[in-house]
């Protein structure tokens, strides 16, 4: 079975400012990718890419039948999705077949919500501070 590897974030970034240059309807797509790069999110997921969909994976190789994350952009709304892949799967998260779909204006949000579901990512939330006695 192939095995690829996942890319840096700085280049799926890279790729998505280019792709926006030459198709404006990309530029939220460039945004996100910005925004999960620069977020603490980014050391927890490994980013590949399949034209213009992001793919996110919880490692940093992966297979055609591992679990993952696909983003896109389209009439104006971000689609998130994971899928996971039948149940004998080298890299699986969840032991059986799911889907998981939610769409949105803001392709973030849903994105941590689907991490959470899964349970990819450590809670980042920020703490709120406390005064000082």
């Amino acid at each position: 079975m192939a095995d690829y590897r996942t890319q840096p974030w700085s280049r799926i970034v890279e790729l998505y400012e280019g792709l926006a240059r030459e198709r404006a309807e990309l530029a939220p797509m460039r945004d996100l990718a910005r925004r999960i790069a620069a977020s603490p999110l980014a050391a927890a997921l490994h980013p590949s890419t399949s034209h213009a969909t992001l793919r996110l994976f919880a490692q940093d190789r992966f297979g055609p039948f591992d679990d993952r994350i696909e983003i896109d952009h389209a009439g104006g709304e971000f689609v998130v999705r994971y899928a996971a892949g039948p149940v004998l799967r080298p890299h699986a998260l969840t032991p059986a077949v799911s889907h998981w779909t939610k769409r949105g204006a803001d392709g973030f949000a849903p994105l941590e919500r689907c991490l959470h579901h899964l349970r990819w990512a450590v809670e980042y939330r920020e703490q709120p501070t406390r005064p000082v006695a």
